[in-house]
């Protein structure tokens, strides 16, 4: 239920907003972290990508790094781009990144629960107390903590307890179901008196729970327990055997036989209470996270209203914009990768950027972790590092301070909960007192930071990849066959750019810059991440209620409790992201592109379309339509075409020439175009095939070279051909280790036309 009353509106300085059984009040603080946590999720995805989005370049800030000889990053967050950045944007990129500090760090402590647990008396009476018996009153009196007449009044109505079930209820770190407890003593000789000794168990008024303090020494404060419990135990390092390592064994035979303070026990009588455990809220904590938030959002408003610039967010629109507007400085260098310029480039710079030499094509079998520096590597590998050494050496000291130190034990904990063994204590913090709650917070949010830094660098290198793959999926490789060159649909090779405002053929970029089937459970693993982490090291507050029960003490003891169970799942969750990212980073790419990475140098080297596409007009409307990148086609001499005469004598020619099995030139072309889709124009010649006008409508580009002009071929490349020429694969010019020839200097770069995979061995430039 809330709260009513007003005495209890605050205690320790913070209000609280709910009242009840512990169970309950545990339950409603993983909820309530549990909301926290998406909450915080979602704003450091959106804060991430407000970042990205900050540090992204424009294309004037490219321009100006390359002139000096220094590349910038594409597509994902840059520390190194803020250089050339505005002071506006590099103002607002810091202000995002140091808002973030304060929200990981006190967020999960914005509600917390405080476990209530009840001081109390222990009284070894026999049998006729209950029923009124007569007591030394002159050596018990009665006071407000103590008062035994009230107790022998209202003993009637206690709850009967064996043995078993006394030792089970009160052997607990913290009481709050019952509060004293009568021990009923088999009696044979002695006084006529009822009641023979009364204990106080209390925690310490200072708030240490340290290796002296025994929660409930005295269950087992006698000789004959402790040497009848039946195990061998060690002492702690308080010097004494803990109780809590006694009353396992000590239960088992409990109902037929336990002594304390030298009496035998027949029965307990418990006085039951209402559980008084209650959630916390900390309005010194949701200050600094609403402010934060809302500079976070204001931010955000002004990214997505007020940023009038378009900088190169996705590498489609780096792509787009370096074919429209080629850089001179990276003229002639097709080939070059995103490593390749880390060493050269600026050299390159210092020169006056000198005409490159060619470079001969190698085809490489990259895989995805090739894309990412060995930098970001290093960096994701130190932070898994850091942190499962940190939870296995937390988990095995942890273990180690428990009574028993079990894995069974460590397990019972829970998630999330308080025991005074869990309790980490020794610090020489302050445990009473409102300023603890904030130091604590502070202490036990501290590993929420590097679960941010963890799933912004993951998400970084996630980002490469993906873009690596996309990237390399423009490459021609799907044109060619083994052997023979095929012509294939543009449907089929040719991919459209995806950049942050689309036109014609062109996608929006990704909302989380990566495709959601990746985003969305990397953003949940992160919000579970968090989540595991505030159960698995949290603020713990112990509310006391003194043995007359009217009002909990006015200082609670506040430190930082841990839980073995949160500590696994942590680990759990983190060894699953390693296997993700160990799984994605060993795939192949399928093509045969560079590796450009997030290098803008690189990317640029690869856009230059001017020898093919020479008016700028063409080049932007170019950019709104599918494209594949590979050699671009110069002229009709290219090895790869032959020019064949058509006619009876030519085509027994050349099934001598290649096997009179063979088929000819022409059926082989016409099964090409069948098993790729491609439809056959039955108004042409019946000499040559003409593809349907959706697949090849944009310009011819051997219509130059052919004397026809620069216009349109409305027919596609096969009426620009005019059913005279076949294109077959040349096999001359490879052997069986595929290395080709070099028949002189080709270019490779982005086209909407058709592209011709790059040949192994030959120079590009």
């Amino acid at each position: 239920m809330m709260v009513m009353d007003t005495m209890y509106e605050k205690m320790d300085g913070f209000p609280v907003i709910y009242r009840g059984s512990c169970g309950a009040v545990e339950r409603l603080n993983r909820i309530w972290h549990l909301v926290l946590n998406v909450l915080s999720t979602t704003v450091l995805a959106a804060s991430g990508q407000s970042m990205q989005l900050l540090s992204a370049p424009t294309r004037k800030n490219v321009d100006r790094a390359h002139s000096q000889g220094i590349w910038l990053d594409i597509g994902i967050p840059s520390l190194r781009n803020l250089r050339f950045s505005s002071w506006l944007k590099r103002s607002l990129w810091f202000l995002l990144a140091l808002s973030s500090i304060p929200l990981h760090l006190v967020y999960n402590s914005v509600f917390y629960a405080a476990i209530a647990t009840n001081d109390y008396n222990i009284l070894f009476a026999t049998e006729q107390f209950a029923s009124g018996g007569q007591y030394d009153k002159v050596r018990f009196p009665d006071s407000p903590a103590q008062n035994i007449s009230d107790f022998q009044s209202s003993a009637s109505n206690w709850t009967r307890l064996n043995n078993h079930d006394c030792i089970t209820q009160y052997s607990q770190d913290f009481i709050t179901e019952y509060r004293n407890v009568i021990t009923v003593i088999n009696v044979t000789t002695g006084t006529n008196s009822s009641l023979r000794q009364v204990l106080v168990n209390e925690l310490p008024q200072s708030g240490y729970l340290g290796s002296t303090y025994d929660a409930f020494a005295w269950i087992c404060n006698d000789t004959a327990t402790m040497s009848n419990a039946g195990g061998e135990y060690r002492e702690n390092s308080g010097g004494f055997v803990p109780c809590g390592l006694i009353t396992p064994d000590l239960i088992k035979s409990a109902n037929a036989w336990w002594r304390s303070s030298n009496y035998s026990i027949a029965y307990c009588l418990a006085e039951p209470i209402e559980a008084d455990c209650h959630l916390h809220f900390a309005p010194q904590f949701m200050g600094p996270v609403i402010a934060m938030s809302v500079i976070k959002v204001a931010v955000m408003f002004y990214i997505a209203f007020r940023m009038i610039d378009r900088p190169l967010v996705t590498l489609g629109d780096a792509i787009e914009s370096f074919i429209v507007y080629p850089d001179p400085a990276t003229r002639g260098m097709c080939l070059a990768s995103g490593n390749s310029l880390n060493k050269t480039f600026q050299n390159s710079a210092r020169a006056g950027f000198p005409p490159p030499n060619p470079h001969a094509f190698q085809l490489k079998r990259h895989r995805w972790y090739n894309v990412v520096s060995r930098r970001q590597w290093l960096f994701l590998g130190t932070l898994f590092t850091i942190m499962f050494t940190g939870l296995i050496v937390g988990l095995f000291f942890g273990i180690r301070s428990l009574s028993p130190p079990t894995i069974s034990n460590a397990w019972s904990l829970g998630l999330g909960n308080v025991r005074t063994q869990n309790l980490i204590l020794g610090w020489n913090i302050p445990q009473l007192g409102a300023s603890t709650v904030l130091i604590t917070a502070l202490v036990a949010n501290t590993p929420q930071a590097f679960l941010t830094f963890l799933y912004m660098i993951f998400n970084t290198i996630a980002t490469l990849m993906q873009e690596g793959e996309n990237w390399d999926l423009f490459g021609a490789y799907t044109a060619t066959s083994k052997r023979n060159l095929r012509l294939v649909s543009k449907k089929h090779t040719h991919r459209y750019l995806r950049v942050r405002n689309p036109r014609g053929q062109q996608k929006a970029s990704h909302l989380l810059t990566l495709p959601f089937r990746y985003a969305l459970p990397l953003v949940c693993l992160s919000g579970l991440l968090h989540w595991s982490c505030s159960q698995a090291l949290y603020l713990a507050n112990i509310s006391v209620i003194p043995r007359d029960g009217t009002l909990p003490r006015q200082d609670e003891i506040t430190t930082v409790a841990f839980a073995p169970q949160g500590m696994v799942l942590l680990l759990v969750l983190l060894t699953v992201m390693a296997i993700m990212m160990s799984i994605y980073a060993t795939r192949h790419f399928g093509g045969q592109m560079v590796i450009v990475g997030s290098n803008s140098a690189a990317i640029s080297a690869s856009c230059h379309v001017e020898d093919d596409v020479q008016s700028q007009n063409d080049r932007r409307e170019m950019v709104t339509r599918r494209l594949a990148w590979g050699e671009i086609p110069r002229n009709m001499d290219d090895a790869r075409f032959k020019t064949l005469q058509l006619d009876g004598s030519k085509d027994q020619q050349q099934q001598k020439q290649h096997g009179t099995d063979r088929k000819t030139a022409t059926s082989r072309f016409r099964e090409d175009n069948e098993a790729f889709g491609l439809g056959i124009d039955s108004s042409s010649s019946s000499k040559g095939p003409v593809f349907r006008q959706d697949d090849f409508i944009h310009e011819d580009p051997f219509a130059e070279e052919d004397g026809r002009g620069g216009g349109y071929a409305g027919a596609g490349m096969g009426a620009g051909l005019r059913g005279r020429a076949e294109m077959v694969g040349d096999a001359d010019s490879q052997d069986r280790t595929g290395m080709g020839q070099s028949t002189g200097v080709a270019h490779c770069s982005f086209s909407d036309g058709f592209v011709f995979k790059p040949v192994v061995g030959k120079l590009y430039a």
